[in-house]
């Protein structure tokens, strides 16, 4: 029945006919591939990307190959009607993975975003430009528009923050809902040598800040309805400092939770001159800081901890502004900076909720302006802490009562004090000399009736009668108070001591003593006179010591104690700064 069949012949004819079909059908996915899915893919991915975003989107032109599965796109722009564009992508280019009907996704891999930039059309500036974006799959939820993706990598991204007049940021609005989904284990956006330019043009004086190096990762997840974002990030500034930020917060909670972590290191206090003038009153002229500072935020409760580390600080002028605080920060400054030009502290902030209208920053803020005036509020018992000796009392020195020659007690006290001023060499003294005008007074009325005394019985050197004892038995004595009782005390005063001491023995001229010294008259001079050896005798203490005698002064002024004031603290200490200008009542020595 095949007799005669040429099967070479039909077998060319069927691998002749499987030629033409594969061609025609190799023509056919060509041409889909090429001309038509382009347009297909361009019109689904405009619909789903507007749709996910609820911007408008565009893209200029969309290739295909359909051999290699690599779709490119060239020049996407994301923009609201009539509106600047908010995001302009010049290229994107990627593999097509897999396209799955049943979930309505489209899966693509290797994605490059290529001149990506990403403006706020409110201010009309970029807020974002990075040359490429990448990320190993990306997965585009056709039915609602999401995207989502496990890594992305952002190489030399360029951030330009602005808080303008108002104190509103240049954020985009819409940058939210422009990132991608977490996928089911989260998204992680890896960001490589970027920088970050910020202007602050709220300021009386534009602040700029630039951070170079920027290196770090921003984390983003959803576990069951809470969604979390973590930042690690850290770079270089302009002048050489450093800056690392770790912190994560969770937006999806009904009340604020928070948890960061900043630490800056050789900080420029200078750039920072306005912010910290508004808190403290003062400019900034010069210095470095570090700053380290831990930060929980849970249900409005706020914990903050923090170490302040200020070297070669140089204060400026005050701040011409009627709301400024008037605080005493050169006195401050004095007390903590320590020989090596540092301050090293930590500002105590109380563990608080916060109202409606409160931020950490603002909380911060308003702890450090109370701190700096409670440790000027206390000079003395700084320098008391600082000594070891927090239990002294520097504010007065103790003297024996009509004496220059100090009590045992001061002398201790001076020793503690010196050592202070050791530690805080900014720290300048006056020193007002005082007295005790009832004490003060007798003793020095005793004094002089019993030089008196000792002088006209005695051989007995001048510099040491008015400390010899006297002998009410000894005749030579007995002699010389009569004398005195006739020439200085009144006959009615004479009669009552007789009545009192008829047998004329040691009680009667003892009582004569003591009337005598009553009725003697002391002058102010002489207790001003006294104040002021006083006085002099602490400054030479403290020089002798190893004190500048530039950073000590004396005050004009001369203290008579009230009579509810302790006798033994007549000399009065007063702290201030070394380089304040003396005022009129004090002097240099």
């Amino acid at each position: 029945m095949y007799a005669g069949t040429d099967w070479s012949a039909v077998l060319n004819r069927i691998l002749m006919t499987l030629a033409v079909l594969a061609l025609a059908g190799g023509a056919l996915y060509a041409l889909i591939g090429f001309f038509f899915a382009p347009h297909l893919v361009e019109r689904k991915l405009e619909a789903t990307l507007g749709q996910g975003s609820a911007l408008t989107v565009a893209i200029e032109a969309t290739k295909v190959n359909p051999f290699t599965l690599t779709l490119s796109l060239d020049e996407v722009t994301l923009f609201r009607r009539e509106n600047p564009p908010l995001v302009r992508i010049g290229k994107v280019d990627a593999r097509i993975r897999a396209v799955r009907l049943s979930q309505r996704a489209l899966i693509l891999r290797d994605v490059v975003f290529r001149a990506v930039e990403i403006a706020d059309i409110r201010h009309q500036e970029p807020f974002l430009t990075v040359p490429s974006i990448t990320t190993e799959d990306l997965v585009i939820e056709l039915s609602t528009g999401a995207l989502s993706a496990e890594t992305a990598r952002l190489d030399s991204p360029r951030f330009h923050l602005q808080r303008v007049a108002d104190g509103t940021l240049n954020l985009p609005l819409e940058l939210t809902s422009l990132l991608p989904q977490p996928a089911a284990g989260g998204t992680r956006f890896d960001i490589s040598d970027g920088s970050l330019e910020f202007t602050d043009r709220s300021m009386p004086a534009a602040v700029r800040l630039n951070i170079e190096d920027l290196d770090g990762t921003i984390v983003r997840r959803t576990t069951g309805r809470e969604t979390a974002t973590a930042i690690s990030l850290m770079g270089r500034m302009s002048d050489m400092a450093r800056g690392e930020i770790t912190a994560e917060w969770f937006p999806s909670r009904a009340r604020d939770a928070a948890r960061v972590e900043v630490s800056v290191h050789d900080m420029d206090m200078a750039a920072l001159s306005p912010y910290i003038a508004a808190v403290i009153g003062r400019h900034i002229r010069a210095g470095r800081m570090d700053l380290t500072m831990q930060l929980l935020l849970e249900e409005s409760e706020l914990a903050l901890t923090n170490w302040l580390v200020i070297r070669n600080l140089q204060l400026g002028g005050s701040i011409d502004d009627g709301r400024a605080p008037d605080l005493p920060v050169d006195l401050a400054v004095a007390l903590l900076e320590d020989r090596n030009g540092e301050i090293a502290t930590r500002v105590p902030v109380a563990r608080r909720f916060l109202n409606s209208d409160e931020s950490p920053v603002l909380v911060f803020a308003n702890a450090l302006a109370d701190y700096i005036a409670a440790v000027a509020a206390t000079p003395l018992e700084r320098l008391a802490e600082l000594a070891g000796r927090p239990d002294l009392d520097l504010s007065r020195f103790a003297f024996p009562a009509g004496s220059a020659d100090m009590a045992d007690d001061s002398r201790s006290k001076l020793t503690a004090l010196d050592q202070a001023l050791e530690l805080r060499p900014k720290v300048g003294l006056t020193v007002y000399p005082g007295f005790d005008p009832e004490t003060d007074r007798d003793a020095l009325a005793r004094q002089q009736i019993r030089l008196h005394v000792n002088l006209a019985t005695s051989a007995v050197a001048p510099d040491r009668a008015a400390d010899k004892p006297i002998d009410f038995g000894d005749r030579k004595v007995r002699t010389v108070l009569d004398e005195f009782v006739e020439n200085r005390l009144p006959q009615w005063q004479q009669a009552g001591i007789a009545d009192r001491f008829p047998d004329r023995d040691t009680a009667y001229y003892r009582a004569i003593f003591q009337a005598l010294v009553d009725n003697e008259e002391v002058g102010r001079s002489t207790l001003e006179r006294l104040a002021r050896y006083r006085a002099q005798s602490i400054v030479e203490e403290l020089v002798s010591a190893g004190s500048d005698s530039s950073r000590i002064r004396l005050a004009a002024t001369i203290v008579s104690l009230a009579p509810d004031e302790a006798a033994d603290g007549v000399v009065r200490l007063e702290v201030r700064p070394q380089d304040q200008a003396p005022a009129a009542s004090e002097r240099r020595l």
